[in-house]
């Protein structure tokens, strides 16, 4: 510009003269003007606060404002993604819009509704109607894309939900048939242990069967050998002489001794064989010892993670054995043992079972708090629920003023938090929403599992 008036003498000009160079001064401020504000969209720190010479310069070196503007696009284009594009141009975008002195334009039927609305009765407002008109391109473009990303999302997250449902019923049923093989496994175990325990109470019942068989047989054949003894000495005795009538008397009266002696032998033969058959009779319905020995098995199922459901007739198990005659054991502290020792087995059993409860209702809990999760994140996308631009830098302050997660704290961990959560859902209420009191640094983990059930677990408001 000073080239150009460089040399001039003012007053020997024409009017046109004049009018021209006014013209091109005119001109080439403007596209300056124009060069700068261009500039200022870009993030070229080295090009902000050119001088006017030197951005004019910059002008001709490039061949002027539309091949300088071809250029930056050009640059622009294939240095930038284009999620850094529309955020530079939404933020370009929302400024302009403040300094227009309009801070909640944030739909595209909005500003459609400014405009249509507009009133231009004056240079100034004449100024802000072609304002906004000349940003009305960039705003729809932002809004645009704001869409689209958020169509994105809400499509990506019930693919999400499918996935994650499909990959929770494949789970489940992998659960259900491992509980099954394992249970199978328990039961085959199981009925082993007891064939094998009914094969050797049979085995000691067959032995017990057989010696008594075996002294049966054995007193008979003594009873029969002393009978025939008897008689052949008293038919001997009747064949003899008178003369040894008298030796033969105390032969028979030796003999009845001998005899008697058998005799009484023979009762306490008898009276052992009738003790071990009253035993026998005693002991073959194993009643009671075959509860316990059931108990046993079955504990040792459920110690090794087995369930008590299906276990075979333990109701008649349980009366079995606790149906105990103190006159069967040899003494009181004997019964009071056995007493104590079923009271024991029963006992953990008890607790085994409960145990199994827990473990399905937890299971269960935490099914829910999983399907909860899943249907909120589907429900509704972030920005639907406030979280825009505004929230994004509020919540980076935030975790970079409290960067821990206060649940793993609390629990004496270091985790380092993700989510700024709402420790009161706000349910759409924005004075709770950004309420910081009402906020707390969680991690992921945490945020999904543990604050998702608490949620759950709690009445709508």
């Amino acid at each position: 510009m000073a080239d150009q008036l460089r040399g001039v003498n003012a007053e020997s000009l024409s009017d046109q003269a004049a009018t021209d160079l006014l013209s091109k001064i005119n001109a080439q401020t403007a596209a300056v003007i124009e060069f700068q504000a261009a500039l200022s969209q870009l993030p070229l720190t080295g090009l902000r606060d050119l001088s006017f010479d030197t951005a004019n310069a910059l002008l001709r070196f490039t061949g002027g404002m539309q091949n300088l503007q071809t250029a930056l696009g050009a640059f622009e284009q294939n240095f930038y993604t284009e999620a850094e594009r529309m955020d530079r141009l939404g933020e370009s975008v929302a400024e302009s819009l403040e300094s227009l002195g309009y801070t909640s334009i944030d739909t595209k039927e909005e500003l459609r509704g400014l405009i249509e609305g507009f009133r231009v009765v004056d240079d100034s407002t004449a100024q802000t109607f072609a304002s906004l008109l000349n940003l009305a391109p960039a705003f729809a473009q932002v809004a645009d894309y704001n869409k689209q990303m958020a169509d994105e999302a809400i499509e990506n997250a019930r693919r999400q939900a499918e996935e994650t449902a499909r990959i929770q019923e494949e789970s489940v049923r992998m659960a259900e048939q491992a509980a099954r093989m394992a249970e199978d496994a328990a039961r085959a175990v199981a009925e082993q242990r007891q064939r094998t325990y009914e094969d050797l109470i049979n085995f000691s019942q067959q032995k017990i069967d057989n010696a008594l068989a075996a002294l049966s047989q054995s007193v008979s054949s003594e009873k029969e050998a002393l009978q025939r003894s008897y008689e052949a000495q008293a038919k001997l005795i009747r064949d003899r002489s008178e003369a040894e009538k008298a030796a033969a008397r105390a032969s028979i009266d030796a003999s009845r001794l001998q005899a008697q002696g058998a005799s009484d032998s023979l009762r306490d033969i008898q009276r052992v064989y009738d003790m071990l058959d009253s035993a026998l009779s005693a002991a073959r319905p194993m009643s009671r010892l075959s509860a316990q020995g059931q108990l046993e098995l079955a504990l040792e199922q459920a110690r090794n993670g087995g369930s008590l459901v299906n276990y075979p007739r333990l109701d008649e198990v349980l009366r079995a054995a606790t149906a105990a005659n103190p006159q069967s054991f040899g003494s009181l502290l004997d019964f009071q043992r056995d007493q104590v020792r079923t009271a024991n087995m029963i006992a953990e059993l008890k607790s085994k079972a409960g145990a199994q409860v827990s473990v399905a209702q937890m299971t269960l809990d935490a099914i829910n708090g999983v399907i909860a999760a899943t249907e909120q994140s589907i429900t509704a996308t972030s920005a639907e629920r406030g979280y825009d631009r505004r929230w994004r830098k509020a919540r980076e302050r935030f975790l970079q003023e409290h960067p821990l997660c206060v649940y793993c704290e609390a629990q004496g961990m270091t985790t380092a938090a993700s989510v700024v959560d709402h420790r009161i859902p706000h349910r759409g209420d924005t004075i709770l929403f950004w309420d910081k009191s009402n906020w707390q640094s969680l991690c992921k983990p945490c945020h999904d599992g543990r604050k998702q059930r608490e949620e759950a677990a709690e009445p709508a408001t």
